[in-house]
């Protein structure tokens, strides 16, 4: 048993009048923020019993859904104590894979209540102040598990609690009614059934061990997923996700200060698993080698790499991590790193309704954010922060029935090219625009300087740059850059299917660039599939560079292929393949993205993996010509190793 009760001393203030008359509420207590703090505690050979019962003094600064007072297992696994929308639950999983809840209204805003909840195999009960308000039928027991038991938290500063906790016990054996009312009282009716007991002062000596972010993998094991939208040629897209989307940017940046590349990725803890981790690493140019990499933020069974990382680094250096959501019911979440420079734990920031985050930083000014919300479709947004605590309201910039878009930052100019989702559908995405702000988002305008409100609702907008949906033809925007007049250039491919295979051909590779007097569309090759993902340079020497898997791989017709370099010495105009990055691999690699401020050494990054079944995903990086690639290494015994060169 873990037990620390030390009441001696305490104080208590009547709660109420009537039945409850009786219970006295602790004035010593344990906040939480909401954030960070919890408590993770290694009782599970004491719990299984399959009967549980939990209590808890609990008073809530908000009514923010979910919040955690106990909990066990993942989302609808084993035991949750907790307030959700419909109120406060006890719920619990039983007979197999089925769970309910036994509900109660929410405590007052600001006021102790005594909340307990126990599951006999037969029903779950909950009571308020002592009396029972709920009871559900749940024939079956709490399955067996080794999964520790987190309070005011829910898998390492998940859906954390906003408010305080006293007098924390955890039992493995259901209480009946009197004895509910005896633990309300603080009497305690079944002692040699107490698994944890933890007063005011034992909840702050655990809650000071709990370390929120910063566990290690031992190595750079990336996810693989199958979207299951299949047709005759395979999946739509599948296979090596770890640095997917081409909306997640940037995913890697160079920092010449400290001589090392910074990056993340969406990890998993096994070859065999599709349980993403937002993980981050980084490589060090001065030895040539990375760090066993950092659990960032575990997504508790998320297996959707959607989800994954982008990043930022700010003027001081503290390193910036975007966790995407997937819509309101999954929140964005936003993390800084606890010292400059360092990937050793990251502290969470806020939690917000964000997808595909694009966040810059424009030195001396703050942040600008570019996302996307689920509001009427995949609608664009913006949000600026002087310090990246404190956040502006969401501004819409888009809403055409939804966007895709990419973005970058220059000087204190933001740009962004986006589609556009006829009826809200993502399969017909077609058209391509393009908007630019110069002042944190104050105003947007047009390449030819003419400004433009938002958000941008018609389709003929002036920020159309071509109507594809005239010539029935699908958009995938892919990357967007500067040229040497600052000039914005866009990198995306066309098609004429949703569906991979012979069905979307022929698919192109595009450049549109904008030349003072209008947009130039040029070709630069055919494309395999519509979710190869390539990246744009324009160098300083004036050559225009694409990396990307424009060859045949392995599995012909899924997502990736063999990596190669384009490159255009006349502004995009004409295209040559310079050099076969991969050859004769065993696995198509895709989503190959470019660091800012890229090293020569560490120029791009990719995955690769089966687009056809479940296979182990490894991260590449290559230097600026493609004469070498390197493998980063899968497992990792030590804290720092050199990646593989590939032959």
């Amino acid at each position: 048993m873990i037990c620390a009760r030390f009441f001696a001393g305490c104080c208590y203030l009547a709660l109420m009048s009537g039945a409850a008359a009786a219970l006295k509420a602790p004035e010593v207590c344990v906040e939480f923020d909401g954030l960070n703090s919890g408590i993770e505690l290694d009782v599970s050979d004491y719990l299984n019993t399959g009967d549980i019962a939990i209590s808890a003094w609990v008073k809530l600064n908000s009514h923010n859904p979910p919040q955690i007072v106990v909990n066990q297992g993942s989302r609808g696994e084993l035991v949750t104590f907790y307030l959700w929308r419909d109120g406060f639950r006890m719920l619990v999983q039983y007979d197999g894979e089925q769970y309910t809840s036994a509900v109660a209204d929410p405590p007052p805003l600001g006021e102790w209540a005594h909340l307990l909840g126990a599951y006999n195999g037969e029903e779950i009960a909950i009571y308020v102040n002592g009396e029972e308000v709920d009871r559900t039928e749940a024939a079956g027991r709490l399955p067996q598990s080794e999964a520790p038991l987190y309070i005011g938290t829910q898998a390492r500063a998940r859906n954390s609690l906003d408010g305080a906790l006293s007098d924390v016990r955890v039992y493995n054996r259901s209480l009946n009614a009197r004895q509910a009312r005896e633990v309300a009282a603080g009497n305690e009716p079944f002692e040699t059934a107490l698994v944890v007991s933890l007063d005011a002062e034992g909840l702050a000596e655990a809650q000071k061990q709990f370390m929120p972010r910063g566990g290690k993998i031992k190595g750079y094991r990336l996810i693989w997923y199958d979207l299951g939208q299949r047709s005759e040629y395979g999946s739509k897209y599948s296979g090596a996700l770890g640095t997917y989307t081409a909306k997640h940017h940037p995913m890697a940046i160079y920092v010449e200060e400290v001589d090392k590349t910074f990056f993340v990725y969406g990890g998993t803890p096994a070859a065999d698993q599709r349980y993403l981790l937002a993980m981050a690493g980084y490589y060090d140019h001065s030895t040539g080698r990375v760090p066993q990499p950092t659990v960032v933020m575990d997504k508790d069974g998320v297996d959707d790499p959607h989800d994954n990382p982008s990043m930022q680094i700010d003027d001081e250096g503290y390193i910036w991590v975007f966790v995407s959501g997937r819509g309101a019911r999954r929140p964005g979440a936003t993390f800084r790193s606890s010292d400059p420079y360092c990937i050793e734990s990251f502290k969470l920031i806020r939690q917000a309704e964000y997808t595909y985050p694009q966040p810059w930083h424009v030195r001396g000014k703050g942040f600008v954010k570019m996302f996307t919300k689920y509001s009427d479709g995949r609608e664009l947004y913006w949000s600026v922060s002087e310090a990246g605590e404190q956040w502006s309201e969401d501004r819409k910039l888009a809403g055409m029935g939804g966007h895709y878009q990419v973005s970058n930052e220059k000087d204190g100019r933001v740009i962004t090219a986006f589609n556009m989702h006829p009826g809200g559908n993502v399969d017909r995405r077609t058209n391509l625009y393009f908007v630019k702000s110069s002042n944190m988002g104050e105003t947007w305008q047009l390449a030819d300087e003419e400004i433009i409100e938002t958000p941008i609702k018609d389709e003929d907008s002036a920020a159309l740059i071509h109507d594809y949906r005239a010539e029935e033809r699908l958009v995938y925007v892919k990357d967007i850059g500067f040229d040497h007049e600052d000039r914005p250039v866009i990198l995306y491919l066309t098609s004429a299917n949703f569906r991979p295979g012979p069905p979307g051909e022929p698919r192109l590779w595009k450049i549109a660039h904008w030349r003072n007097d209008g947009w130039a569309i040029h070709e630069i090759t055919n494309a395999w599939h519509n979710y190869d993902m390539g990246s744009l340079y324009i160098e300083e020497s004036g050559v225009w560079k694409i990396i990307a898997p424009t060859e045949e791989g392995p599995q012909k017709w899924g997502t990736g292929g063999e990596v190669a370099i384009w490159v255009s010495n006349d502004e995009g105009r004409n295209w040559e393949k310079v050099r076969n990055v991969t050859v004769d691999s065993r696995y198509n690699h895709a989503y190959v993205r470019r660091p800012v401020n890229a090293h020569s050494d560490f120029y791009a990054m990719w995955a690769d993996g089966s687009p056809d079944e479940l296979t182990p995903s490894h991260l590449y990086i290559s230097t600026r010509d493609g004469s070498a690639v390197w493998r980063l290494p899968y497992e990792m015994e030590v804290e720092f190793a050199k990646p593989e060169l590939v032959d």
